[in-house]
Parts: structure tokens; sequence; C-alpha cells
């Protein structure tokens, strides 16, 4: 019996052993650049993309004229004019080759990421109306925020075509916002104002879906590689 009890043990050990093996191997990867060095990541872009070398670092704060996103699960449209980004000056903390899959990643770490604007327009959308706007200031304490590239490909790399995901390790960014967005005028984007403001906090963090390629596209520019986009 013990014997039979054992050879059973075993065999179901080799099978999950065999179901589990190439799950260990998703993600083979070639480091080009040893401990990270920056001079080698420029290199490696210079050498693969039609890019020109240079060496930050990001402008502290980093300014951005205009750009617009819609706020997730409401009515609402958020366009930041005159912005003011600080904490860009980041770590590189990944930068490697998946041989698998024949793409490149780098990823960057901001220890403390902040923004500003004196002129945030929230756009109240009404059904069958105009809409409703109000601007005011708005200053958001994202934190510690990890943003990551991925190109598609090894040569000829192309900054617009990469895409980024950020992963922000605050849930509740710390954010001060002016009085002056509140459309007291109106039930229905009142209604939707008090929507957002229950959600602010997560609704922020989101934001990064189009905010971490513009920040991460930055980086880029001033402190690895110029692509000239």
């Amino acid at each position: 019996m013990k014997y039979k009890l054992c050879l059973f043990l075993s065999s179901l050990l080799n099978l999950i052993a065999a179901k589990t093996a190439p799950c260990e191997e998703l993600d083979p990867a070639d480091v080009p650049c040893p401990n990270f060095g920056l001079d080698c990541i420029r290199e490696y872009f210079s050498k693969n993309s039609q890019c020109q070398i240079v060496y930050g670092p990001v402008p502290d704060p980093l300014y951005y004229g205009h750009y617009k996103v819609d706020i997730p699960n409401s009515n609402v449209t958020l366009d930041f004019s005159d912005v003011n980004v600080g904490g860009l000056n980041g770590n590189i903390v990944e930068f490697y080759i998946n041989t698998e899959t024949q793409k490149l990643v780098l990823a960057i770490e901001t220890p403390s990421l902040r923004l500003y604007t004196e002129d945030a327009l929230f756009q109240y959308n009404r059904k069958a109306k105009e809409p409703i706007e109000r601007s005011d200031y708005l200053e958001v304490k994202y934190g510690r925020v990890t943003f990551t590239a991925v190109f598609h490909r090894l040569h000829n790399l192309d900054l617009s075509s990469a895409d980024v995901n950020s992963y922000v390790e605050n849930a509740s960014p710390q954010f001060e916002l002016g009085p002056c967005i509140d459309p007291s005028s109106d039930t229905e984007a009142q209604n939707e104002f008090r929507k957002l403001m229950s959600s602010f906090r997560d609704d922020l963090r989101e934001l990064f879906s189009l905010q971490g390629q513009i920040f991460m596209t930055s980086y880029i520019q001033y402190n690895i590689c110029d692509f000239g986009c």
C-alpha cells in the first residue's frame, strides 16, 4: 500500500511540474544593459532607432500647454491648460528584451509625482443640451508612480506606437480643487458633480491611461533619446 501511495504521489508531482514548467518561462529576458546604465540605454536607443541621444534632465516642473481627458464613469470631460508636472526625473527600474515576444520593455519609477494647473476646465455633458463649463485650479500629489513602456519591435524603435501602462501606488492621491467647478445652477450637472466628487480620487488614478503615455514620452525625449515628436 505504501509503495502504491508513493508511486501515486510521485506521478502527481511530475504531472504538476509538467503543467507548471512552461509558466516559469513566460518572460524569457535578455538584459542588454547590466545595472540599467543610462548611457548604455541611450546608446541602445540611438543604434536601434532614428533618435538623437539627449542627457536630460527633465525640466522640473515640466510645462504642458494643453491636453484633454474623459473622466471614467461620468459625463464629464476634463480639459487641462497650462499644466506643471513635477517629479518626472525618476529612476530606471527595468530594461530588457523579451526574447519570446521580441519586445523591448523600459520602466521608470518616479518617487514623488505631482501636477498643478490654475486652469482645469470641467465640462459637464448634458442630454440634448450644450455642456456646462466651469474652471478652477487643481493640484494633485500622486506620490510614487511607475511607468512601463513596451516597444513592439527591437529595431527601428517607434516611440509613438509604444504601449505605456502606469502603476500608481497611492490608492488615494491627495488633491486640492478650487470651488468654482461646482455647476450649482443646473440639476443635471449638479448630479454629475456629486457623482464625480464621490469617486474623484479613483478617477485621478484612472486618468493615467492617457497621462502615463504623455509623461513617459516626455521622460524618454528629455533623458534618453529625442525622437523629434
